[in-house]
Formats: structure tokens, sequence, C-alpha cells
């Protein structure tokens, strides 16, 4: 049965309140560990070797940079839909 996602409180109005609700969500660990393909360590983000350990500092730079490359993937597909495929969207 798959978890449920934490409870937000108030609303995410922001990119930076995005980055810190993920950040909530997936927890912070110093030392990599296996996940499904990768070793990650921070915020979930893939680790540099499966030795790394990693300052919250670093990991929340890592977290960001990427969620705005998620982004600005889904930006460049979406700018290639037509008008009605992108409304059916929201």
């Amino acid at each position: 049965m798959a978890q449920a996602l934490p409870r937000v409180k108030g609303k995410v109005t922001s990119y930076s309140s995005l980055v810190d609700y993920t950040a909530t969500v997936e927890g912070f660990s110093r030392k990599p560990y296996w996940d499904i393909k990768q070793w990650t360590n921070g915020y979930g983000t893939k680790a540099k070797h499966k030795n790394e350990i990693i300052t919250r500092t670093e990991a929340k730079k890592r977290l960001h940079a990427h969620m705005l490359g998620t982004y600005n993937k889904l930006k460049r597909i979406c700018s290639k839909l037509d008008l009605m495929s992108r409304m059916l969207m929201l």
C-alpha cells in the first residue's frame, strides 16, 4: 500500500515553498542509501558516489537544481503542445 503524502500546512504558493515541501516529504540523509537504481542522499537526489557525505546546505542546492531542471523540461514539452492540449492539462 502506498504511503500518503504529508499534509501541507497552508498552500504551496511559491517555488521556495515547493522545494521546502519536497524536502520534508523526502527527508534528509547525510549518508547515501540504495534507492531503486542509484545511490541517493540529501533530500532524495543522486549521490556523487556511494560514500559521499552531504551537508543540508549542499543537499538543498541539489534539490533546487533537480527541481528546476525538471520544471524546464516540462516547460519545453508543454510549449510544443497545441493550445487545446495545454488547456486540458489544467
